[in-house]
């Protein structure tokens, strides 16, 4: 079964992960875990481009620790 699970810095976030983390799920399942940076927000500071990226990276990666420390295949 291929699980695609959305992420960003807020709890809800973090307990989807959480939940998926804690379900028994079928034997060679795989997570993918994204973040999606809204480009159009910051068409006037672009600047702030590298940090929204940066930041969704470190969230993405954190979920796929957590789906990997409990046993799942997860992919960023």
């Amino acid at each position: 079964m291929k699980v695609l699970i959305a992420v960003d810095a807020s709890p809800s976030s973090e307990r989807v992960l959480e939940e998926a983390a804690a379900r028994p799920w079928p034997e060679a399942s795989v997570f993918s875990v994204v973040h999606v940076v809204d480009l159009q927000r910051f068409a006037k500071p672009p600047m702030l481009v590298d940090d929204a990226k940066r930041e969704g990276d470190r969230t993405v990666h954190a979920g796929v620790e957590k789906l990997s420390r409990s046993g799942h295949t997860a992919l960023d």
